[in-house]
């Protein structure tokens, strides 16, 4: 950390409150992370499930983005956002502490889709008030920095929750992804940050649905932002499911157990911290679009990992995977943060979220429909491709750098 500190050379860290959303992030992240690795030893390992299975996993988590995200923004919109963000830690531990009694297959489907619900409420509510508390201008350095946190408990948390899980058992990672949400909860309740008059409004169907329809309006309306969810959009209904066909790839063509999947999130860790530091270094002039063609290159080394599964290219090319992956998440908040209003920036971010997280889904389901005709590394391939191509073409033309900023 102290690295990261030294490098970033900015006042961001001075800033209280945005210190201790980073914590509660970090703890937060890392209960998450811990749990995560606990669901796919269930599915994969215990219940010997296959694309499917792993699938249902990821769409419980999906389908409430899809679902509840563009009713929720507006509800966040209009709310005490730091409060719905205590109230969605609270039933997020609560739900958590259910697969302390039972841990079925439906259990964690069930338990992941509750816990994605409540998110929905939590995630919009936390990026809408960042540009409050750090200022536009230091909104993707402020963005960087939560994905290097964010992927910093990526480091920690894999191998952490292996050694959990062979010491205490499975139920252990869910009593302290529990125990972080409540920590959260408490360092969300200390801030200090106080919001704008007019945003705690009543909520009833029409203001909801009026709130649905003027957050689109404006989203319509501001072109950099719509620009960034149809291209999104596109690059995840074909690349969407890469998430599952690696952890498939892992254990099927590499043969590797789950211990070795939190090695390899350990190091995609690793890699994703230091792209998050080299953003945060870079001058507050860099391109948006610079970054976001700087990240496809991660599909060019998902390609080749694929072609060449050994561990001496795997370990080095996870690193590098996470390295660049950080470059193309960063941005897409970064923009809605400058250029949408506050009083609108929680449903053109759940918009957005439930936007990417439907083609995602679209993805997942027709590579579990087609896994029966063809091979893991085929779709692993061209997935990896079609992030890079994409990318590409989408993001490197003249016009598409001046609108981004």
């Amino acid at each position: 950390m102290v690295f990261f500190v030294t490098v970033t050379q900015h006042n961001l860290l001075k800033n209280r409150d945005f210190v201790k959303l980073l914590i509660a992030q970090g703890v937060s992240d890392f209960g998450d992370g811990v749990a995560f690795l606990g669901f796919i030893m269930i599915a994969l390992y215990v219940y010997s499930g296959g694309a499917f299975e792993t699938s249902i996993i990821f769409i419980s988590l999906s389908l409430p983005v899809i679902l509840v995200g563009p009713f929720a923004g507006v509800f966040v919109d209009r709310w005490n956002r730091k409060h719905a963000m205590i109230a969605s830690d609270v039933l997020r531990a609560i739900a958590v502490c259910i697969l302390l009694v039972v841990s079925t297959l439906w259990s964690i489907y069930i338990v992941c889709f509750v816990i994605s619900t409540l998110s929905r409420f939590f995630y919009p509510s936390r990026g809408a008030i960042i540009p409050n508390i750090v200022g536009k201008e230091n909104v993707l350095r402020a963005n960087a920095m939560s994905q290097s946190v964010m992927y910093a408990m990526n480091v920690i948390s894999p191998s952490a929750s292996g050694l959990l899980i062979a010491m205490f058992g499975v139920q252990s990672v869910f009593l302290i992804d529990a125990a972080s949400y409540l920590f959260s909860a408490v360092m969300v309740m200390s801030l200090k940050y106080t919001e704008k008059p007019g945003n705690h409004l009543p909520a009833s169907v029409n203001t909801v649905v009026k709130g649905m329809r003027g957050g689109m309006r404006i989203l319509l309306r501001t072109p950099p932002v719509k620009y960034i969810i149809i291209s999104f959009s596109v690059i995840m209904l074909f690349a969407g499911a890469v998430n599952v066909l690696y952890l498939l790839f892992v254990r099927d063509v590499m043969h590797l157990n789950i211990v070795w999947v939190g090695y390899l999130e350990t190091i995609f860790g690793i890699g994703a911290v230091m792209g998050g530091v080299v953003i945060t270094s870079l001058p507050k002039t860099t391109k948006n679009a610079d970054l976001l063609v700087a990240g496809t290159f991660s599909g060019a080394l998902i390609a080749l990992l694929a072609l060449f599964p050994h561990l001496y290219i795997i370990v080095p090319g996870f690193f590098f995977v996470g390295f660049f992956m950080v470059f193309i998440n960063t941005p897409p908040a970064a923009i809605v943060q400058k250029t949408i209003p506050d009083r609108a920036r929680g449903r053109v971010l759940s918009v957005m979220n439930a936007t990417f997280q439907t083609m995602s889904l679209v993805s997942m389901l027709t590579v579990s429909a087609i896994l029966a005709f063809v091979d893991i590394v085929s779709l692993f391939i061209f997935g990896g491709c079609m992030l890079f191509v994409l990318g590409l073409i989408l993001f490197e033309r003249k016009k598409v750098r001046e609108m981004l900023g």
